[in-house]
């Protein structure tokens, strides 16, 4: 059978045998508990969770709403003696000394990003202050910088989104460093042109049907998006892949990967990892699934099979820095 389960907001439809309903609930009990944990510390913050008691947690994630969906994935793949944290708000890029998603073209509709980078840095200095927390994953959607605005606090005269963004990696990297941290910069997937979620569902008869319909039961979740290239001889990679630099955010995924990688090669403890690159092949085309499951929420968050699929790569970097 399968099963509906929303994660950080969205829905998804995974297989759920006893064995993977038995995954479902951990996870399920374990986000609960650690957002519980983190309310307890700060009353006014719903974007964040803390798995264990102060002193226990080895991994912290911090970012946007992109962070949030990565970390159910954490808390699964974990092994028994780790723990984790979440800091997240939306739209807020995860390095110190800059205001994302809340540029002139966004005030009025996006008012809540106003103070996102004052929990963001709460969730720092949290990091900074548990010696246990020895790895730091950073993560963000390209997208609300380059269409919600972007600015140094300290400067605003200071327009240059490269260098805004170079001169807050390398503050962030050094203090996290200084720290004794390691630090990964986590590229998330291409976004699609549109979200799929509200897409004419017909059009994607192909990848569902060939993927015994892993699509959302939920009638207004199914698998919708313009890119997918779709034709009457189309395989299961075929029917389920787009073209990468058709994606929503193209240069803007672009522009911060070259500006992270090079930052981060001025540090020991400081990797960048490309989430493109476990989905899109060497020609660019790229697919929304992996072993039969979609691995998309929307448009350009991971669902929860999404986050399975990429937290054992993330574990795995962070153990080779």
């Amino acid at each position: 059978g399968y099963s509906i389960v929303k994660h950080d907001g969205y829905k998804s439809r995974v297989p759920a045998p006893e064995l993977n309903q038995e995954l479902i609930s951990k996870i399920s009990y374990a986000h609960t508990k650690a957002s519980a944990n983190c309310k307890a510390k700060f009353t006014d913050w719903n974007f964040c969770s803390i798995e264990k008691e102060e002193g226990l947690n080895t991994i912290a994630l911090l970012g946007d709403s992109h962070a949030a969906a990565l970390y159910d994935g954490f808390l699964a793949k974990e092994s028994q003696n780790d723990g984790s944290v979440l800091f997240s708000f939306p739209c807020a890029m995860p390095l110190l000394g800059i205001q994302s998603g809340f540029g002139n073209e966004w005030r009025t509709k996006a008012e809540g990003n106003r103070y996102n980078y004052k929990y963001i840095e709460k969730g720092f200095d949290y990091v900074l202050n548990d010696d246990s927390i020895k790895n730091v994953v950073l993560t963000a959607f390209p997208g609300c910088f380059d269409h919600g605005g972007l600015s140094e606090l300290n400067d605003q005269s200071l327009t240059d989104k490269r260098k805004i963004l170079s001169k807050a990696a390398e503050k962030t990297f050094r203090i996290l460093t200084n720290a004794g941290k390691k630090v990964l910069f986590v590229m998330d997937v291409p976004t699609l042109a549109s979200d799929f979620r509200y897409w004419d569902r017909t059009k994607l008869n192909k990848c569902t049907n060939t993927l015994g319909s892993l699509g959302s039961l939920d009638k207004s979740l199914g698998l919708r998006g313009k890119l997918m290239r779709l034709g009457k001889a189309d395989s299961l990679e075929e029917a389920c892949t787009f073209e990468q630099t058709q994606s929503g955010t193209y240069e803007a995924h672009e522009m911060l990967s070259e500006i992270i990688t090079s930052e981060a090669r001025k540090f020991k403890n400081v990797s960048v990892i490309d989430l493109s690159d476990l989905l899109c092949d060497s020609s660019g085309i790229c697919s929304i699934q992996k072993d039969g499951n979609i691995l998309y929420g929307d448009a350009h968050h991971m669902n929860l099979n999404g986050a399975l699929f990429a937290a054992p790569v993330l574990l795995k970097a962070l153990q080779d820095l």
